[in-house]
This record gives structure tokens, sequence and C-alpha cells, in this order.
């Protein structure tokens, strides 16, 4: 559970509305801890880039669909609910 509230679209300021649209383009959805960590509007705009970088194609040996087993399988592991 976190100590911080996300933060919802209608409560988000226009910086970090935009920011989280740029999430929908890139990855298809904004996730929990983007809205969690978009109290500090400028940690969460390098957040999406980084973690678009991680779970896309972005290089490396792992292909994105390889990627999204390892993290839900790691999700499993550690019981998240997420």
């Amino acid at each position: 559970m976190p100590r911080l509230p996300k933060i919802s679209d209608e409560e988000a300021s226009e910086d970090v509305r935009r920011t989280f649209d740029g999430a929908r383009e890139l990855l298809g959805f904004v996730s929990n801890s983007t809205r969690t960590v978009a109290h500090s509007p400028w940690v969460v705009k390098w957040l999406i880039p980084f973690t678009t970088a991680i779970q896309r194609e972005s290089g490396g040996l792992l292909d994105a669909k390889t990627k999204e087993l390892a993290i839900i399988r790691t999700s499993a592991v550690n019981t998240c609910h997420f």
C-alpha cells in the first residue's frame, strides 16, 4: 500500500496531465507507480522514458514480450496485486 495517494487525471496539474498522456501513448496506460511518483512532477517526467526503455524494445538481449513476461512473473512471485 503506497503511503502517498495516486494522482488522478482530474487532480493532476496541466504539466503532469501531459506526462500522463505521454505515458498512455508510449505504454498504453498510466501505471499506479507513475501516478504515485506524480507528486514530484520533475521526477515523473523522467520516469516515463526510463520505464519505456526498460520495458519495450530498446536493444539488449531480450525482446519486449519476454520483458513483459518477466515483469508479470516477478509480480506474481512477490504477490503483487497490481
